[in-house]
């Protein structure tokens, strides 16, 4: 799997950025940004594979990649739909229109009609304003592993900047773990 793409942008496809890293441009699908071609990108990326076509979907940052992949989860949200409402709201506004219940704003998106909207409050709901309880489940595994209050709260506080309000449980306790073997 590819988990990340460095490089120079070379153009702009579309809803995709070709950006090429030692000789080799990869076409990724990219929400809204502003991006000058020449201009150095760090993408962090899914690969999805449809009817054995490879697509790459990029995000500036750890944050939107994981608000990406827990849309993918909602039942009639593809990549394509979870890109676009990346491109229309910021990952705040759609962890907000989650946790209000708020799917009228979702449906600025272009895909998103009323129902899929109501789907992705009701399937989300306890995902993203539920960060905290995720956060809270990730420390308590860590207190539980032995390591101390300030080590913890460190980590989680490196966790929460880096993969932001959406992740899930288990995506903090991983990072979280990762930062704590580091030192």
């Amino acid at each position: 799997m590819i988990a990340l793409v460095r490089g120079k942008v070379v153009g702009r496809d579309g809803e995709a950025l070709v950006v090429e890293n030692r000789g080799l441009g990869f076409r990724v699908f990219v929400p809204e940004m502003e991006v000058e071609e020449g201009e150095e990108v760090t993408l962090y990326t899914h690969l999805v594979m449809r009817q054995e076509v490879p697509e790459l979907f990029g995000f500036p940052s750890p944050a939107q990649l994981s608000l990406f992949r827990s849309l993918l989860r909602v039942e009639g949200v593809g990549p394509r739909v979870a890109l676009s409402l990346l491109s229309a709201l910021t990952p705040e506004e759609v962890e907000e229109a989650v946790v209000a219940g708020d799917a009228a704003s979702l449906c600025r998106a272009p895909g998103v009609g009323p129902r899929l909207a109501e789907r992705i409050v009701f399937e989300m709901r306890g995902k993203v304003g539920g960060a905290e309880s995720s956060y809270a489940r990730a420390r308590e595994a860590l207190h539980a592993l032995g390591f101390s209050e300030e080590e913890v709260e460190r980590a989680l506080s490196l966790a929460r900047r880096s993969l932001g309000g959406a992740a899930e449980a288990e995506e903090v306790l991983r990072w979280s773990l990762k930062e704590l073997a580091r030192g």
